[in-house]
């Protein structure tokens, strides 16, 4: 689990000296790269991560992490061909080869991606990340049933994760079907009440529907539930002073 900011900002301050004293410490590679991560210095994080992953044992997770901040760089195909090496080393990562289907369908190859989760998903049939993720693999290959199947197992193994309700609440409004849509998000922000994702989607149907003031309600509601949901919050100061609510917007805005 990475750090929290205001965490790991400490973190680096307190293992840097650590680290110039004791270079090849794993104890202080491992934590000090996760820090660097989160801070977003990725250039450092990749040199800590690749001095802790040149020393590491064998079956290590290092190379999700070092993947992570080589991507942060902007270099995705160093990342693809790092994790593939780690890979082939340790083909039962199994964080590593979820992360690996991420960046191929970002890297635009969505038959690997598809295939790297088809793959996990009959080796860890009980595993909901997987799941969910691999419906959202088949829906980008417009696997629509497919899809469907797996972000409902997924619900089914957790149904505490707002993550395949969601994209099931996606998959209907793909398919034409708003009613179906609104009702699974309204149940979803009805359970978790600081769903801004869904909070907003809900917005975005009512202004669809040009109920404006229950777009305003919904967006409302997402600024609350996320105060630094800086989208949410733009959206809400554009609509209300389209409706006139110039008091209200600034207030938003402040």
């Amino acid at each position: 689990v990475l750090l929290e900011l205001a965490e790991a900002e400490d973190a680096v301050a307190a293992l840097g000296p650590l680290y110039r004293e004791s270079p090849d410490d794993l104890d202080v590679l491992l934590p000090l790269g996760e820090a660097l991560l989160e801070v977003g210095h990725y250039s450092e994080a990749e040199g800590v991560l690749a001095r802790a992953a040149a020393r590491a044992p064998a079956g290590e997770a290092i190379a999700d992490k070092l993947a992570l901040a080589r991507l942060g760089l902007g270099n995705l195909d160093a990342a693809l061909e790092g994790l593939d090496a780690a890979l082939a080393r340790s083909p039962q990562d199994q964080g590593g080869r979820m992360l690996l289907a991420l960046l191929a369908f970002k890297a635009g190859d969505t038959p690997r991606a598809r295939a790297t989760l088809e793959a996990l998903a009959r080796e860890a049939p009980r595993d909901a990340r997987v799941r969910n993720l691999l419906g959202v693999m088949r829906a980008a290959d417009d696997d629509r049933d497919g899809a469907r199947q797996a972000f409902t197992e997924a619900l089914a193994l957790a149904p505490e994760d707002s993550a395949p309700d969601y994209n099931l609440a996606r998959l209907a409004l793909a398919e034409g079907d708003t009613d179906a849509a609104r009702q699974r998000l309204e149940a979803l922000v009805a359970r978790e009440p600081r769903a801004d994702q869904a909070l907003m989607m809900l917005a975005d149907l009512a202004l669809a529907a040009d109920d404006r003031a229950q777009a305003v309600r919904w967006l409302d509601r997402a600024v609350a539930a996320q105060p630094d949901a800086l989208d949410a919050e733009a959206r809400l100061v554009a609509l209300r002073l389209e409706l006139g609510q110039r008091s209200e917007a600034l207030a938003t805005a402040a």
